[in-house]
């Protein structure tokens, strides 16, 4: 399964959906989207477009945060039988092949996968919030991550309950799941993946 939690999310949602559906023939069925109580009118046309594609969406009662959208699919993962899950971003920062690269690797060898990008031109808020994120965990961990925020992670079944523990709901619950992994001994594979960003239309929820 392919989750994408998105807040106000624009057209790139709807681009990526299609992109995976109709190039790398992802069944629609297979991909849910985690609405954050989201601006109805800013993503009622979105959202409508993502229905007749055929993919499920999942809303949050409130504004509870990237964490708690990611918490609310392992629930939904735990209670429908589903072996893993494959999350992405849905502003265009994941390119469709790296999130089924990702998604294939992953059903192989079932770690605990997480994708690395290269910060050298990213937005300066990006690449200091990274720069800080990397060697929090990596000064504690004594393992080598370059990008800990990194939003295209695979989970398989084994990680559900461990990372359902966790109290934190925002952003911060993608940098306390690696420290919870690596207190739980799992291994943390990390893949390369392209680098986007978008000069003029990227947006970023992140505080």
């Amino acid at each position: 399964m392919i989750v994408i939690p998105v807040f106000n999310p624009n057209s790139e949602l709807v681009k990526l959906i299609i992109n995976l559906t109709k190039n790398y023939k992802i069944k629609a069925s297979n991909i849910i989207v985690i609405n954050d109580h989201s601006n109805k009118k800013k993503i009622e046309n979105i959202f409508e477009n993502i229905k007749k594609i055929g993919c499920k969406i999942i809303n949050n009662d409130n504004n509870k945060g990237k964490g708690a959208s990611i918490k609310l699919a392992l629930i939904f993962a735990k209670q429908n039988n589903i072996k893993s899950i494959t999350f992405a971003d849905g502003d265009g920062q994941h390119t469709p092949k790296d999130i089924v690269s990702i998604y294939k690797i992953g059903n192989k060898n079932k770690k605990f996968i997480i994708g690395e990008r290269n910060f050298n031109h990213a937005p300066i808020l990006n690449k200091f919030s990274n720069y800080i994120s990397n060697y929090l965990f990596n000064n504690i961990t004594n393992l080598k991550l370059n990008d800990t925020q990194c939003g295209l992670r695979y989970i398989s079944e084994q990680h559900y309950d461990i990372l359902l523990k966790i109290t934190e709901n925002k952003f911060d619950f993608e940098l306390v799941s690696l420290f919870q992994l690596f207190k739980n001994n799992y291994s943390i594979q990390t893949i390369k993946i392209q680098t986007v960003y978008f000069k003029y239309k990227y947006t970023s929820h992140f505080k």
